[in-house]
């Protein structure tokens, strides 16, 4: 598929009598995906039937806004709808072209029930807060949903806080989420690649492509290795009270490691207004005195980066 698929309603393949169809919103269907060795009646189901080049089943429906894309939502049926397509055309045979009907009540709960897992808060908050910053094609692409796994068994994580962790992260994000389907593969051994999998390696994949996010996740967790030059940027004559800035920054920042920064950061006491709280000047306020006034030390020629 092109890499813009998603973007489509329909989508063309170069040398291929076959197209795929975005399902969900876009085009207000949701479609439920039945392998061939599944035994569910779809006879029951009057709604527009396909049946695919392997002998499976698309039951086509109304677009279901409470149903998230997910790979076995019950053993051997998926369920297609944001951010998913099927696929029509050759080797796919219309069975029942009847109009597309509403999804059935009962099967819309079937489905919700198998989504609503207990989200356990015990999980481990520093490798989620890291990868929670991956897109979500880390968690919609088999492969690198099985190399997370074998990340997050690579870690010094407890073993009771791995599948809630994974569960947590992939739960409003990926089609593949199945709490049997993510015990079976931490079940799985791992061969000798796998066993290389490093958490540093992720790192360093989301350093490089979310710098930003990545610097956010080091000052929470290891505010001593942060690049806090990118949180501040130089504006002659602007001033930012030093207390701010290392309470925001669990007070990592000192005046030489602002100095090291940008040698403009310069550190000095001033007067400010107790009532406005502004440079003690003439007029800075209707409560201005001469006595109204506290000293408090600044950082000059500073600004703080949304």
């Amino acid at each position: 598929m092109p890499d813009d698929w998603k973007h489509s309603k329909t989508t063309s393949i170069p040398a291929s009598d076959n197209y795929g169809i975005l399902t969900g919103a876009i085009n207000n269907i949701t479609v439920v995906d039945i392998s061939a060795n599944e035994t569910f009646d779809w006879n029951i189901v009057n709604t527009f039937k396909v049946r695919t080049p392997s002998q499976g089943m698309h039951l086509y429906f109304q677009y279901e806004a409470n149903l998230n894309s997910i790979y076995n939502v019950v053993p051997n049926i998926s369920v297609l709808n944001d951010n998913c397509c099927v696929f029509f055309g050759s080797g796919y045979r219309v069975i029942e072209n009847l109009p597309i009907a509403q999804m059935p009540q009962v099967l819309v709960s079937q489905f919700s029930s198998q989504r609503t897992p207990t989200l356990d808060n015990t999980i481990d908050l520093e490798y989620y807060d890291l990868l929670n910053i991956l897109d979500n094609s880390w968690f919609n692409k088999h492969e690198l949903i099985i190399k997370l796994v074998h990340l997050i068994r690579n870690t010094n994580m407890p073993e009771t806080m791995r599948i809630p962790t994974l569960r947590k992260l992939t739960y409003h994000r990926s089609m593949y989420f199945n709490d049997d389907t993510f015990i079976g593969y931490f079940q799985q051994p791992m061969n000798s690649i796998q066993k290389r999998y490093k958490i540093a390696t992720i790192a360093k994949v989301i350093k490089n492509q979310f710098p930003v996010q990545y610097n956010d996740w080091l000052i929470k967790w290891h505010p001593r290795k942060a690049d806090y030059s990118m949180l501040f940027k130089y504006k002659k004559g602007a001033f930012v009270k030093i207390s701010s800035i290392q309470a925001k920054y669990k007070r990592v920042i000192t005046p030489s490691r602002l100095a090291e920064i940008n040698p403009e950061f310069t550190v000095a006491t001033k007067h400010v207004c107790k009532s406005c709280l502004n440079p003690h000047l003439k007029g800075c306020c209707d409560d201005y005195s001469r006595t109204n006034r506290t000293s408090c030390v600044f950082v000059n020629n500073i600004e703080l980066v949304d």
